[in-house]
């Protein structure tokens, strides 16, 4: 009985989707990666149970911020988490898409001294980056007393979700938040007060897809401006209908006009939990010559 409510339920949801589809059709607008990589998803139901709701939830933003992006993501009201929920989506969802053991190597093996998240959210990338940088350290010195510290800063539009990465990760880090120092603000990070190269590196997790073509010339020079060896970008590849995902050439291009030229690239297909994403791995280091 349970099961036949659940599934009630869900056709209830899509039909909704469906139809908000088909009020606003007028509205339509092909401005979003069609078609999927790879093409051959367009021939799986997966794709299609997820392109209404995506849909839905970008138009909604749009009727209700005036499809100011900024806005939006300063102004919604999360649902927040329980922290067991919070704790899931960290390894279930939020790593194997964030994660990269080549570039997340690459940036431990430097031993930085600090770090920028730019979009941290409630502090689910900084779980799984922070996670890999204390195991690299406990593999290299056998001896968790031998951690070299490491300033950890994030940046979100949302005071809500910053206040929840604050809570959560403290908890998550345990005994070892002694040897990481978390610095976590809300505020534009267009216009950050930070010093020129004042971190080694900053993350850019699941971040410029949601920047329009207008915005995100000034966010790219900012990031590079306050980062002293390179920026790692995790994007989606092929947000659908729901963000603005570029390719590695065109990303490439807004940050080789500020001194840093992309060294790494690679797409994933990534499967989680009744999904299928195309994630996009970039790596840029500045250009010292």
């Amino acid at each position: 009985m349970r099961k036949l409510k659940r599934i009630f339920e869900y056709l209830s949801l899509y039909i909704k989707y469906i139809g908000f589809f088909l009020y606003t059709k007028k509205d339509f607008k092909m401005d979003f990666p069609f078609p999927p990589k790879p093409f051959y998803r367009i021939f799986k139901p997966i794709f299609w149970i997820r392109f209404f709701p995506h849909y839905y939830r970008r138009k909604k933003s749009q009727l209700k911020y005036s499809y100011n992006i900024a806005e939006y993501w300063k102004k919604e009201q999360w649902k927040q988490d329980d922290y067991l929920t919070w704790l899931q989506k960290v390894f279930q969802k939020q790593y194997p898409r964030v994660a990269s053991d080549e570039i997340f190597f690459k940036i431990c093996k430097t031993e930085p001294n600090n770090i920028l998240e730019v979009g941290a959210g409630s502090g689910h990338s900084a779980a799984c980056f922070l996670s890999y940088y204390l195991n690299y350290q406990f593999k290299k010195n056998q001896d968790f007393q031998k951690i070299k510290k490491i300033d950890f800063t994030g940046i979100d539009l949302s005071s809500l979700r910053i206040k929840f990465a604050k809570t959560y990760l403290p908890i998550f880090l345990n005994k070892h938040i002694e040897y990481i120092k978390l610095n976590f603000v809300s505020g534009d990070a267009s216009k950050m007060k930070y010093s020129d190269k004042q971190f080694d590196f900053t993350l850019v997790p699941s971040v410029l897809e949601r920047v329009d073509d207008e915005s995100i010339e000034d966010l790219v020079k900012e990031m590079c401006r306050v980062t002293y060896k390179g920026v790692f970008v995790s994007d989606f590849y092929d947000q659908m209908p729901d963000g603005f995902p570029r390719s590695p050439k065109i990303l490439s291009k807004l940050f080789s006009k500020h001194g840093f030229n992309l060294t790494y690239e690679k797409i994933n297909y990534v499967k989680i939990p009744r999904k299928e994403n195309a994630e996009l791995h970039c790596f840029f280091e500045r250009n010292e010559g």
